[in-house]
């Protein structure tokens, strides 16, 4: 595969190999696609969230919260989280 690169691209990928990071210009194209295909799974995933978000909301399936709900919510998730801290201290020892 023959690819052309812009001049700024081509510094920016020989200045990779330069720093030591990568061993080949290849190398860097290889972790900037697989930097692109997580980017874009990401994306996918969130649009994913976020449909399956607008389908719960136009079906009813949501709670309303007011500010007192939300208090009891991080409370609990405290206790939670130092119940489970406590835990793995007591294996730990």
């Amino acid at each position: 595969m023959d690819i052309q690169l812009e001049s700024e691209w081509k510094t920016y990928i020989e200045d990779h190999v330069r720093s030591g990071k990568y061993h080949t210009e290849s190398e860097v194209i290889h972790d900037a696609l697989r930097l692109l295909q997580q980017q874009e799974q990401s994306i996918a995933a969130l649009q994913q969230d976020l449909t399956q978000g607008r389908n719960d909301l136009d079906n009813g399936l949501y709670r309303e919260l007011d500010a007192a709900d939300i208090a009891d919510y991080f409370e609990d998730v405290d206790r939670r989280g130092l119940e489970r801290l406590q835990k793995k201290g007591a294996s730990a020892q």
